[in-house]
């Protein structure tokens, strides 16, 4: 029997997750079309397999993107920090905030067609009955909006797995990383006001975040592919 939403055997008038080999202790209500059908998210599955070559390089650019912008941060972006903090020129609590061309516009442009893919792979999970805690939307905006942005884009990924389905863990892989470097550029700028030296010390090691987040990415959105070719394969 396949992965999926099944008349639950223990309690009459729910669903329960059957992982391919177990039942598993996760439950759901009946859904409102009745019951879990794979082929009513055929379509949006379609959908968001097209969209999935362009997302995966867009992840390897923004990797690359996220290493330069340290860099930058640490040597050219950091020096003018720097002096403009020792001619008394104010930068704020988050120096980054100077350098919005690389801190946020362009960063996030480039990242759309990731955030539209991961909205689709929402779209397509809750197709097919997969319990989201937020709306698909916010698969997309919640990577913008200013606090919710810490968690909700997490959820959204996560719950495009099954409940129960192992391949859950590795969106928490890929957004501890993700963070670790939302905040990196701020801690190089800090340090970079005592120096360049110190800065180039912290960005050359914090290249791990950059690496991870974009290794961890990649293998999340292969994970959700896969997850997701298996409800219409056959």
């Amino acid at each position: 029997m396949q992965p999926g939403w099944y008349a639950d055997p223990w309690h009459a008038g729910g669903l329960r997750w059957w992982d391919g080999l177990q039942w598993t202790p996760h439950s759901s209500p009946v859904p409102a079309h009745g019951r879990y059908r794979p082929e009513l998210g055929r379509e949006q599955i379609a959908r968001e397999r097209q969209m999935f070559k362009l997302a995966y390089g867009i992840v390897v650019l923004l990797g690359v993107l996220w290493a330069v912008r340290d860099l930058l941060d640490a040597t050219i972006i950091g020096d003018k920090v720097r002096h403009s903090s020792s001619a008394g020129i104010g930068i704020g609590i988050f120096p980054s905030t100077t350098w919005p061309v690389w801190d946020g516009l362009v960063l996030w442009v480039v990242s759309i067609p990731f955030l539209l893919w991961l909205r689709r792979a929402a779209i397509a999970a809750e197709a097919v009955s997969y319990p989201a805690r937020r709306h698909h939307n916010w698969a997309f905006w919640g990577f913008l909006v200013p606090v919710v942005s810490l968690w909700f884009p997490y959820l959204s990924a996560v719950d495009c797995f099954a409940p129960g389905d192992p391949r859950r863990r590795v969106a928490g892989h890929w957004w501890g990383w993700f963070l670790a470097q939302q905040f990196l550029p701020e801690v190089i700028l800090l340090v970079a006001q005592a120096g360049r030296g110190p800065a180039l010390i912290v960005a050359i090691a914090g290249l791990t975040c950059p690496v991870l987040a974009t290794y961890f990415g990649l293998k999340m959105m292969r994970a959700i592919d896969a997850a997701h070719g298996e409800l219409v394969s056959g």
